[in-house]
């Protein structure tokens, strides 16, 4: 089961929070907050760069979040998920924003060409290599390519 948390930047010093998120309503408008998981520290925070933890790290070990930007691995024809991160090279052509829809982690790509992100993830990523017709099955939770923004 994934960790459910949110980060933010905070509108005071402009640093990324991670907790949970909540909204207020007051007179001057609605305000956004993330609480802290290990203190009881509250920070307003911009709810334009609020984005949802997938669940899921990329290959250097960095927790992707909602609105990260995420470049897959490249896949050069019948190489093995292991070969292609031996390689690591990555697929220039497929840079793309992390979003949610319909209950999905997607990556949307330039030109609306929409991509899930679960195709990168090892858990649900099968790899047929046709020379010698294997499939290749991942069971961790690491996404085949790396965060290079948000």
């Amino acid at each position: 089961m994934k960790e459910i948390k949110f980060r933010a930047k905070s509108r005071i010093g402009n640093n990324w929070k991670y907790g949970f998120l909540t909204k207020t309503c007051e007179d001057s408008g609605d305000k956004y907050w993330i609480d802290v998981s290990d203190s009881n520290d509250s920070y307003e925070v911009d709810p334009n760069t609020a984005g949802q933890y997938t669940g899921v790290e990329d290959l250097e070990q960095n927790e992707i979040f909602e609105g990260d930007i995420f470049i897959p691995l490249y896949f050069p024809p019948c190489t093995t998920v292991e070969k292609a991160i031996q390689l690591h090279e990555f697929d220039k052509d497929n840079i793309g924003v992390v979003t949610f829809e319909y209950g999905n982690t997607v990556l949307k790509k330039k030109y609306y060409r929409d991509k899930q992100l679960s195709d990168y993830i090892e858990q649900e990523f099968s790899h047929y290599q046709s020379n010698v017709g294997e499939i290749y099955k991942y069971k961790n939770n690491i996404a085949l390519g790396k965060v290079i923004g948000n």
